[in-house]
């Protein structure tokens, strides 16, 4: 266990220093094949780096070969130890997760044998695992052939090598499959589903492949590195280099995606791509906390993975059936007890108290258990696993990112933003995220060291603030510069309505909320007051953007000042579905979501992170919080009566809804232009969201109209402009 600690300690100091997975490329293969001397040999063209920045970084397991370009991690598979597969999988994640490209170093002789294709498919399998959890999609892998058997100078040969890795990959995938029929298996105790459709990337695939033959240098001593060529149709062993391998992998990480900054999108949309001095301050804050959260340990999230696995534990072909019967006996137990308390729960959830019923299920699940000494490691080891998945499933309900908007802390936060002056929407959201959490909190010992510190561990790097805050501002303004604000008036409104929003306090009161599962650090009121000053800076920044695009889409609105009056109408209405869960076709455990989440995090497609599908270990809630498909409706109404010498003449609607319907909207001025109604009714079926509507009215005195007004300052100006031009010219004579 110690080179993993050593191993972990190396790529936790890499990955904080300078990590770009855009110039880091991974190599891997057992020891003794001669790994890295190829790797220097086929590089020697590349430029190694003068002042190396990674030379106090060592392990056994791991060398860093530093370029000026790129940086390869060459790592080596310990020696083997029997049913260890904990050490490799954690290699192999690592190696598949800090890279785009990965060269896998294998021998002709290993890639016959079917002990080790077995062998390599199951620890493929569960690194593929790891990795999507923490990552979009697998990196290119260029298989490195070694030590090879076949030596003619033919076509046969190359037909030969060809046939060999086509059927090493389909012996591995035949392999791979049955492990997923074992985990498809596995979920479906808690949750019948269709989910073997989330594997796709789980199976082995490859971009190339390339055979490397070895030969002694009889001058120098040293080994060459040659490969099969065909030239003019004619076939020799030549040092090419390995040009076309090379190539191949610069050419990948200089295809990095072009992915614009949310400040630059929101230029590009609505200023052609000028940039100024505001918006580069602006995306520079962003990018630099996307980095910080990406800089947030990727190792010790690999390693906790693989660490919590209870399939890489007990791998004997006689654990995966004890696995399957506990795990029912887990469920069947907790299912028994959910009847009994679910009076219990529903009373006091909505009366937002925390009962600890974990402790009730953990007696109970002791007793049924008692019996079963000879398996209390077994036992003991699935409950960690189960804790877990509850920490996953913590994590993605209540993370605050981008690509989950759809989450119960995204929603909160956008409420928060886009209806700053509406509190009891804002209240209704916070005291929704606090009855979540204390769900879990019925089910889970929060107190717990491990609990709480896997939390820790998966938390910080899933709770981007910033990133949000700004993502959020750009839809403000998007829908903002999108209205037709008629005169200027009106913009001056619109533009003091967003000025005067004071978010800080609610944002503060919002962190607090996972302060102790995001700031790991000691002093931690110290820390939050630090990152709520970085937020205000940005959050400034970014009204002042707003204003300077405002103004500067609207410059050619007209301000009538005195001769008219503007009244600002707004309200918020939230479905929070505060006293229900959404229906999960049934609700899934907590395991199940865990699971589901770590294999494809980035695509779970149609699942409301406002579900909660969590349980005491591998509890079935289908009997507390289950719905029948539920459409619910809320009315927003706004009304407005002039005095005796007014008369509304006209109005600017400006709503927002992120999820949801709006039906039947009424936009009505009575005939006499005293009165304004306006109707909106929001539906959603089964997940939360909210209507926030701003109305600006513009009054006009009786028997005048904006038009009128409008017209007559036109003319009042050009008037002016005329006399003005005239005095300047006779002065000039």
């Amino acid at each position: 266990m110690e080179d993993i600690k050593n191993i972990h300690s190396a790529l936790d100091s890499y990955h904080l220093s300078s990590y770009d997975p855009n110039r880091t490329i991974s190599s891997i293969g057992k020891c003794s094949i001669g790994k890295t001397s190829f790797l220097i040999s086929t590089f020697k063209s590349k430029q190694p780096k003068y002042q190396k920045k990674h030379a106090n970084i060592c392990s056994s397991s791991i060398k860093i070969l530093e370029y000026e370009d790129f940086d390869i991690l060459d790592f080596t598979f310990l020696p083997p130890l029997e049913n260890d597969y904990f050490s490799d999988v954690f290699l192999l994640s690592s190696a598949f997760s800090f890279s785009k490209t990965i060269l896998y170093h294998i021998t002709h002789y290993d890639m016959t044998q079917l002990d080790y294709k077995h062998k390599f498919a199951y620890k493929f399998y569960y690194s593929s695992w790891v990795c999507l959890k923490f990552n979009c999609k697998m990196p290119d892998i260029i298989l490195v052939i070694r030590d090879p058997y076949f030596e003619g100078q033919d076509a046969l040969t190359f037909k030969l090598y060809q046939n060999l890795v086509e059927d090493f990959i389909k012996d591995v995938n035949v392999m791979i499959s049955g492990f997923i029929k074992n985990t498809v298996n596995f979920f479906d105790i808690f949750h019948t589903s269709q989910c073997r459709e989330y594997f796709d990337q789980n199976y082995f695939f490859i971009g190339s492949y390339y055979v490397v033959y070895r030969k002694n240098n009889l001058v120098s001593f040293m080994n060459e590195y040659i490969e099969l060529e065909k030239i003019d149709d004619v076939w020799h062993f030549e040092e090419t280099g390995f040009y076309d391998l090379v190539n191949r992998i610069v050419l990948n990480l200089n295809e990095t995606q072009q992915n614009l900054g949310i400040i630059d999108k929101i230029l590009n949309k609505h200023m052609q791509g000028e940039k100024n001095e505001l918006s580069n301050e602006l995306q520079s804050l962003i990018n630099e906390d996307i980095k910080a959260h990406m800089k947030m340990s990727l190792p010790t999230r690999l390693l906790n993975d693989s660490k919590y696995n209870i399939f890489l534990k007990y791998r004997k072909e006689n654990d995966y059936p004890k696995i399957i019967r506990y795990s029912e006996m887990f469920k069947n137990a907790i299912k028994n007890l959910d009847s009994k308390l679910e009076k219990k729960i529903n009373k006091i959830l909505k009366e937002n108290k925390i009962y600890k019923l974990w402790e009730e299920y953990q007696k109970c699940i002791n007793d049924k258990f008692a019996k079963n000494i000879e398996s209390f490691d077994l036992i003991s080891n699935i409950s960690l696993y189960f804790q877990y998945n509850m920490a996953l499933s913590f994590t993605h309900i209540f993370s605050l990112k981008i690509s989950n908007k759809a989450s119960l802390s995204y929603m909160a936060l956008e409420i928060l933003i886009k209806a700053p002056n509406c509190q009891k929407a804002i209240n209704e959201n916070i005291e929704n995220i606090y009855r979540h959490i204390n769900l879990f909190r019925f089910f889970i010992n929060f107190d717990d060291n491990e609990f709480k510190s896997i939390l820790r561990i998966l938390m910080p790097n899933n709770f981007n603030m910033i990133e949000c805050i700004s993502e959020i501002f750009s839809d403000i303004i998007d829908y903002t510069l999108k209205t037709d604000y008629i005169c200027k008036d009106v913009l001056l409104k619109q533009r003091e309505l967003f000025d005067q929003a004071d978010n800080i306090i609610n944002i503060r009161g919002f962190i607090e909320i996972f302060a102790d599962y995001i700031i790991n650090e000691d002093d931690k009121e110290h820390k939050i007051q630090l990152y709520i000053g970085k937020i205000q800076t940005v959050i400034e920044k970014l009204r002042k953007l707003h204003t300077f695009l405002l103004i500067e889409k609207n410059r050619h609105l007209i301000f009538c000042g005195k001769n008219i009056e503007i009244i600002q109408l707004c309200q918020t209405v939230t479905i929070t579905h505060s006293e229900a869960f959404y229906k999960f076709a049934p609700t899934a455990s907590y395991l199940f979501f865990g699971l589901l989440s770590t294999i494809v995090p980035h695509t779970i497609p149609g699942i409301n992170i406002g579900l909660i599908i969590i349980g005491s270990f591998a509890t079935l809630l289908s009997s507390f919080y289950s719905l029948n498909r539920k459409t619910i409706t809320k009315k927003l109404t706004l009304a407005y009566k002039t005095n005796n010498d007014q008369i509304i003449d006209s109005f600017i609607i400006i709503r927002e809804c992120p999820f949801g319907e709006i039906k039947n909207t009424k936009k009505i001025i009575s005939s006499k232009g005293k009165k304004f109604e306006y109707i909106d009714l929001l539906t959603v079926d089964e997940r939360s969201s909210f209507l926030n509507v701003v109305c600006f009215l513009v009054c006009v005195p009786k028997g005048e109209s904006l038009m009128k007004i409008k017209r007559d300052l036109c003319l009042e100006f050009e008037s002016k402009n005329k006399e003005y031009k005239l005095r300047k010219n006779a002065y000039n004579n």
